[in-house]
């Protein structure tokens, strides 16, 4: 069955939008699958939107990807979800970084649950965690693409 959404973690648009170091393929055909095999998913409020533009500014390459993706109806909206007590819990017991909740709150609520980080405090631990409470799954770039079959 095909992947519909993704959610896509800033770190990986830092990635794509470095200007002074050539662009891995791996970067550059994920945020290419986003013209045409799959949708990028964001929250209905905003706020993952504005988590890429505070960390990215305004005029850059990624957000002017972002612009051309709503101008070419590539964006599906979901409301953030609510990270469940339990999880939470171990969270804070594992030292994950609550700045990352809301990816992991958006991906709970999209229909295939695929989160794309490149975020080095995200770790096996997490993931499991992650996985095992609330079904995202959670990817780097590479398994992304391979996930997608690019």
């Amino acid at each position: 069955m095909p992947i519909e959404d993704l959610t896509l973690d800033v770190n990986v648009l830092i990635s794509h939008n470095k200007s002074n170091i050539p662009c891995e393929d791996k970067h550059r055909n994920l945020m290419k699958a986003f013209e045409s095999l799959v949708f990028l998913a964001l929250d209905d409020a905003g706020h993952i939107k504005q988590l890429y533009v505070n960390r990215l500014g305004s005029n850059s390459l990624a957000t002017k990807w972002l612009a051309s993706l709503a101008s070419k109806s590539r964006i599906h909206l979901f409301p953030l979800g609510r990270i469940p007590k339990p999880l939470k819990v171990k969270f804070d017991e594992t030292g994950f970084h609550w700045a990352d909740d809301k990816y992991v709150r958006l991906a709970m609520m999209t229909p295939d649950k695929h989160w794309v980080t490149e975020d080095t405090g995200i770790n096996a631990s997490h993931r499991k965690l992650i996985s095992d409470h609330v079904g995202v799954t959670t990817h780097d770039t590479q398994s992304a693409c391979d996930l997608l079959g690019i």
